[in-house]
């Protein structure tokens, strides 16, 4: 309740997209029509609210609402920790999710109930989780390639070997990804600023440490799977394989910033659970909050510190009760 009041209370300087979202909702609740690409169940749930005259704190605080509560249910399903799971999602996730990039937070929640389905290969019910997320935020289609990649993975026997072919093809194609991304939007109609707008591609590459962490986790979880002797677990595989989406997403897109984070963004959401389950593998049981903790004050440091992000955009918090 503390996130959820945090992100519901905040002044619309804290996030770089917060004032737009403000924006936009004070237009709703006075019937000013403004044309946006917002998606359909983030607009629904704007109005809805806006038509009742709601204040701006309670659009935030149910938008947190949704976004923690998929997350954390999720996170009790899938790990044995999930209080620590949280701890890693508000250090890796929060900040820029639920006190910035909401629509993005909402879709990366409802995301995670799919994995479900895809243990169950339960096509149409996947596809039907994915649709209701990308009413949120589009990028949740992504989530789609998860599925035929889950089921090659459950055939192979080198997966690991599989895993790292498919690293270096990504990597070989961030490279020459530029032509093929300005055709698409050409034809899409939108969504070309990801590739055009210097502040979206002025990125750290190879070198971002986004990027390492993802390939390296990647790796350790799908080397564990393959050299376990009893590796056929439907559920942990599912797990896995949003997450080398995610990685392999990040990596073939890494030359644009945002684009790739946006991307990547929705399906990594399942990174405290395949960090967890590498600690419980490899370290004693009563070590492993502790290492959470501290891998989780280290991502604080190393991915909003570090880079300036909490200086530029989260600090100083102020709280905000505007109608």
């Amino acid at each position: 309740m503390v996130l959820v009041a945090l992100a519901a209370f905040r002044s619309t300087n804290v996030g770089s997209d917060t004032a737009t979202y403000a924006k936009f909702y004070s237009y709703a609740r006075n019937d000013i029509f403004v044309g946006n690409d917002f998606e359909r169940g983030y607009l629904f749930l704007q109005n809805t609210l806006a038509s009742f005259s709601a204040p701006l704190w309670l659009f935030f605080g149910v938008i947190a609402i949704i976004s923690l509560f998929a997350v954390m249910k999720n996170y009790r399903k899938y790990t044995t920790l999930p209080a620590f799971a949280f701890l890693y999602y508000f250090s890796r996730f929060y900040l820029n999710r639920d006190l910035n990039q909401i629509r993005s937070g909402v879709a990366s929640g409802l995301v995670l109930f799919s994995i479900k389905y895809l243990e169950e290969k339960n096509f149409y019910k996947f596809i039907m989780v994915i649709l209701i997320a990308a009413q949120f935020h589009t990028a949740a289609y992504v989530m789609v390639l998860v599925y035929p990649l889950h089921a090659l993975m459950r055939r192979l026997r080198q997966g690991l070997l599989f895993y790292v072919v498919m690293l270096i093809i990504a990597a070989g194609i961030s490279l020459k990804l530029s032509g093929v991304l300005t055709a698409f939007f050409s034809i899409l109609g939108r969504g070309s600023v990801y590739i055009e707008y210097d502040g979206y591609v002025d990125g750290q590459g190879f070198s971002n440490p986004v990027l390492i962490l993802q390939v390296v986790l990647s790796l350790i979880a799908v080397f564990m799977y393959y050299h376990n002797d009893d590796h056929i677990n439907e559920e942990r595989l599912s797990v896995i394989s949003v997450y080398m989406l995610s990685t392999l997403v990040l990596l073939s897109l890494n030359q644009f910033t945002v684009l790739a984070g946006r991307l990547s963004t929705v399906l990594s959401t399942v990174e405290p659970i395949i960090l967890i389950g590498i600690f419980k593998r490899f370290v004693p049981k009563f070590l492993v909050p502790e290492l959470i903790i501290f891998v989780s004050m280290v991502i604080l440091i190393v991915i909003y510190f570090n880079t300036g992000q909490i200086q530029q955009y989260f600090e100083p918090y102020i709280f905000s009760y505007v109608n």
